[in-house]
């Protein structure tokens, strides 16, 4: 654990990463561009209040990892989680009985509630 007067300081790994600004050029990434980074993660309107609690978990998990980066591990497991949830809801009692998200998503996909995934510059989906 951070000391007392450590806990509100940047986690250390974050010194290393970068951001292309367009007024300052290339400086160290701060909180602000940490955290609007985050606040441009919303939902869609109109998504169930559940969803959007279990979502801001995740998001409050994301912006606490400027803090301590182990904390991101937090964050994309509660991103997991709400999109199965979200998922179930949307999906209804089929994919309920589904096992594991990847069935979820995949059955969104057939029935165009979700786009496929595309190839990324690296050659992952995404």
């Amino acid at each position: 654990m951070k000391t007392y007067a450590e806990a509100l300081e940047p986690d250390a790994r974050y010194r290393i990463v970068m951001t292309d600004d367009p007024v300052d050029g290339l400086r160290p990434l701060s909180f602000r561009d940490h955290y609007d980074m985050v606040a441009d993660l919303e939902l869609p309107a109109g998504a169930p209040d559940v969803v959007v609690r279990i979502y801001a978990r995740a998001l409050n998990a994301l912006i606490y990892g400027w803090l301590d980066y182990e904390l991101m591990v937090v964050a994309a497991g509660q991103a997991l989680a709400s999109l199965e949830f979200a998922l179930k809801t949307r999906l209804g009692a089929d994919a309920k009985k589904m096992p594991g998200l990847a069935r979820r998503l995949g059955y969104a996909v057939d029935r165009n509630i979700l786009s496929p995934p595309q190839k990324s510059q690296w050659g992952d989906d995404h």
